[in-house]
């Protein structure tokens, strides 16, 4: 989806900068900047050399190559890991069933139905074939869980004990 909205040539031909680019309007500058050292490690290796790339020269990326070195620059493993606990089995997505079961389980929205977790789906699932289809990627859950999910349980986000005194007085 992304890499064939942002493609140079139809023949998988992208520079470095476009490359950078098309992250950005992915992630965001922040998340890229933080990135840089591994995209072009990634793309040495790929290569064999650095000096084409460095130059701003052309690349031959596949969507392959893209796809791979997306997911090495920005899949947070353990929210991958997480979301194939609860992923219809044999894929890597969660339709509102599954979703449900997550939230459930795991956020304790014991009172969500199907139809807010096919809202959810069509709000967060970043692709229109993921939409259409009501399922949720892993990019589309990382975005739920950032934007709307409890990572933490409610009954810690509130300080539950004094914490007002020098640290070196607290037990650990």
């Amino acid at each position: 989806l992304y890499f064939a909205r942002e493609n140079l040539e139809l023949d998988g031909t992208i520079t470095r900068a476009g490359l950078i680019e098309l992250f950005i309007s992915i992630r965001g500058s922040a998340q890229v900047d933080a990135v840089l050292d591994k995209i072009d490690l990634y793309l040495e290796r790929l290569l064999g050399t650095a000096s084409d790339h460095a130059a701003g020269g052309t690349l031959r990326l596949g969507f392959d190559d893209f796809a791979a070195l997306y997911r090495q620059c920005f899949l947070q493993r353990e929210l991958f890991f997480l979301m194939d606990l609860y992923a219809v089995p044999g894929s890597h997505f969660l339709d509102a069933q599954t979703l449900r079961s997550f939230l459930v389980c795991e956020q304790e929205r014991f009172s969500i139905t199907l139809a807010d977790c096919d809202a959810l789906i069509e709000k967060y699932e970043p692709s229109k074939k993921g939409r259409g289809l009501r399922r949720l990627g892993w990019e589309g859950f990382e975005k739920l869980l950032a934007e709307e999910a409890q990572l933490l349980a409610s009954e810690y986000r509130e300080m539950y004990q004094d914490m007002t005194r020098p640290l070196a007085q607290y037990h650990i």
